[in-house]
């Protein structure tokens, strides 16, 4: 992944010199300009370049789930399998989280079909 140089991002000024070109999402568009990269990477990139550690959104959010069905699946593998831990500690007790072998490929997304799809099965058909 190239470097970018922090300039004003470093030092005691910290972001001050980019005005309001500091938030979230420039930072997020520069880390992106140095290649595809998942929430967790992208967050992880952030915060070596600038110095400025993200809130993860997903993370930030999760309580405003509270009373909705929720599914989270990921592999033990996954480059994004720490956001997605930190993410699943922050949703409602109620949400069905699962963690298991595999990665962000295609064996592991077909594994999660069934369950996927008996989790939708359940609760498009439930009553209010």
């Amino acid at each position: 992944m190239p470097k970018r140089d922090a300039g004003a991002a470093s030092g005691a000024g910290g972001l001050a010199g980019f005005g309001r070109y500091a938030g979230p999402a420039t930072l997020i568009l520069s880390s992106l300009a140095g290649g595809a990269k998942h929430g967790y990477a992208l967050t992880k990139d952030v915060e070596e370049f600038a110095g400025v550690r993200l809130a993860p959104g997903a993370v930030a959010h999760a309580a405003a789930l509270a009373g909705l069905p929720v599914r989270v699946a990921a592999g033990y593998s996954d480059p994004s399998y720490p956001g997605v831990q930190a993410m699943a500690r922050a949703l409602p007790k109620s949400a069905t989280v699962y963690f298991g072998n595999g990665c962000h490929t295609d064996p592991f997304f077909e594994s999660q079909e069934p369950p996927s799809l008996a989790f939708l099965a359940r609760h498009l058909t439930a009553t209010r």
